[in-house]
C-alpha cells in the first residue's frame, strides 16, 4: 500500500474510500467492517479516511486529561507517543486529522504506538470533547486496547452512553480471546460489572450479547468440563447462530473442535441437533470443504455426528455439487442413502434453486439421479407444482415416477383440482391409471 503503513491487531478500525460522507454512513461501515475483518485476527492495513470538509473542532480547546494510572502516562512513553500532545491536537484539528488517506494512517500509526495506559488517557481526553467523529476515534483506541488488556477495554465501553453494540463490533474478537486464555479473570469481571449495576443501562440486545461472549468464551476455555444446556436451549437463547460463530473462531484447532462437538452430542437429542447442525453450517462458511471433510472423518462415523457431516455436505463454497454428494453418499447404502440424497437435495434447493436444477439436469441416468430428481420435485411442488410434474416426468424409473406423479397430482389438487386436472391432461399424464394406482 502507497502509505506503507501497517498496524496489527486483531479488531480493526474503519475503512471507507476517499470521499465526502455522512457520519451515518461511516458508523455503519465502522461496526460492520470492525465485526467482519476483526474476527480475522490478521495483520491488516488500516484504512480510515475523513470528511473532505474538515473536522468540527475549534483552536484554543483546552483538554483535561484523565485516566492512566499505571504504565506509561501522558508524559510520554512507548515510541515517544505524548498523550496531550494528540489530544490537543485533534481537540484544534478534528476531522482533519481524517481528511485522507495519508493523514488517517498517520493518525492511526500514532496511536498505535502507544500502551494500554496510554490510550486509557486518550479515550478519557477525548469523552471531554464533543466532536461530531469522537466516538468512531474512541472505538479505534479501544480496539487498540484491547490487544493487550481486553479487560481494561471492556470496563470503559461497557458505561459508554452509546451502548455496547458498536463497540463490541471492535471488541469481540480480543474479548473472547481473553475469556478463553483467562476464564477465571473474565467471569469474575462479568460479576463485578453484573453486581455494580454496570449492565443495568444496557439494552436487552446489548446484555444478550455480552452473555453470548460469556458463554461462548467459557465453552471454549474448557469445552469438555463447561455444562452447555443453556447453549443448547434454543427457547432460551434466540441467538444460538450468533454465539456459535463467536465461539467458532475460538475453536482453532481440530482437537478443540472435537472436544467441543462431543460435548454437544451429549445434550439431550433436540438440542444436540440444534446446535449442532448450526455450528455445522458455520463450519461451512467458514472453512474450505476439505477441512470440514477431515474434522468429519476425525469424529468418526457416529450418528451423533450426522448435522455436522451434512452441513459440510450442503455447504456451498470450495467444491462441487458433485464432490460433496460424492463423498456424502460414499459409506451409505439402502434407506440410509435415499434419506441423505433426499435431504441435501432439499437443502440445496432452498438456497440454490436454479443451481440445483442444472445440476440435476446434468447427472447421467442413474438410481441416484432418479432418488435426487424426486426430491427436488417434491421440494418445489408447492411453489411450482407445474414445474415438480415437468421434473418427475424425467425419472426413469417407471414405478418411482407414477408414485411420484400421483403424489404430486394429489397435492396439487387439494386446492386448485381444475388446475391439476388441466395440466396433467395438457402432459398427457393418465391421472386415473398410472398416475393414481389403486384409486
Amino acid at each position: 500500500m502507497k502509505w506503507g503503513i501497517v498496524v496489527y491487531f486483531s479488531a480493526v478500525v474503519i475503512g471507507v474510500g476517499v470521499m465526502a460522507w455522512q457520519r451515518g454512513q461511516l458508523r455503519e461501515l465502522a461496526v460492520e467492517e470492525s465485526r467482519l475483518l476483526g474476527e480475522r485476527g490478521a495483520i491488516l492495513e488500516t484504512e480510515v479516511f475523513g470528511p473532505e470538509d474538515g473536522g468540527a473542532g475549534g483552536s484554543g480547546v483546552e483538554v483535561n486529561v484523565r485516566g492512566g494510572g499505571d504504565g506509561e502516562s501522558a508524559a510520554g512513553g512507548a515510541g515517544g507517543f505524548e498523550v496531550s500532545a494528540w489530544v490537543s491536537r485533534y481537540a484544534e484539528k478534528g476531522d482533519e486529522m481524517f481528511k485522507d488517506e495519508e493523514a488517517a494512517l498517520a493518525t492511526i500509526g500514532e496511536l498505535s504506538g502507544a500502551t494500554p495506559a496510554q490510550l486509557g488517557e486518550v479515550y478519557a481526553g477525548l469523552e471531554e470533547l464533543s466532536h461530531e467523529g469522537r466516538d468512531e476515534i474512541m472505538m479505534v483506541v479501544l480496539a487498540l486496547m484491547a490487544r493487550e488488556d481486553a479487560e481494561r477495554a471492556l470496563d470503559l465501553a461497557v458505561v459508554h452512553d452509546e451502548g455496547m453494540d458498536f463497540f463490541m463490533a471492535g471488541l469481540i474478537t480480543p474479548a473472547l480471546e481473553w475469556w478463553r486464555e483467562h476464564p477465571d479473570d473474565a467471569e469474575a469481571w462479568f460479576r463485578r460489572n453484573e453486581e455494580a449495576g454496570n449492565f443495568d443501562s444496557l439494552e436487552s440486545n446489548d446484555l444478550e450479547d455480552l452473555e453470548m461472549m460469556r458463554l461462548a468464551g467459557r465453552a471454549a476455555a474448557d469445552p469438555a468440563g463447561f455444562e452447555l444446556g443453556e447453549l443448547g436451549n434454543p427457547t432460551k437463547y434466540t441467538k444460538l447462530s450468533s454465539t456459535l460463530e463467536r465461539l467458532d473462531s475460538l475453536l482453532d484447532t481440530q482437537e478443540r473442535q472435537i472436544e467441543f462437538a462431543e460435548r454437544m452430542a451429549g445434550l439431550d437429542e433436540e438440542s444436540a441437533s440444534t446446535v449442532l447442525h448450526s455450528w455445522g453450517e458455520i463450519l461451512a462458511q467458514r472453512r474450505s470443504f476439505r477441512e470440514g471433510v477431515e474434522l468429519a472423518v476425525a469424529l468418526g462415523d457416529e450418528e451423533r455426528f450426522d448435522p455436522i457431516r451434512f452441513e459440510v455436505a450442503a455447504g456451498s463454497g470450495g467444491a462441487s455439487k458433485q464432490e460433496r454428494m460424492n463423498w456424502y453418499l460414499s459409506e451409505a447404502e439402502g434407506r440410509e442413502r435415499e434419506v441423505r440424497i433426499y435431504n441435501l437435495i432439499g437443502e440445496w434447493t432452498k438456497n440454490d434453486f436454479n443451481g440445483t436444477g442444472i445440476f440435476l439436469r446434468d447427472l447421467p441416468a442413474s438410481p441416484d439421479r432418479d432418488r435426487a430428481v424426486r426430491a427436488f420435485a417434491m421440494t418445489i411442488a408447492d411453489a411450482e407444482p407445474p414445474s415438480a410434474v415437468d421434473w418427475a416426468m424425467d425419472i426413469g424409473d417407471e414405478e418411482m415416477r407414477g408414485e411420484l406423479l400421483g403424489r404430486l397430482y394429489r397435492k396439487w389438487a387439494e386446492y386448485d383440482r381444475r388446475a391439476a386436472d388441466g395440466y396433467f391432461t395438457d402432459s398427457g399424464i393418465d391421472v386415473v391409471g398410472a398416475c393414481l394406482p389403486g384409486e
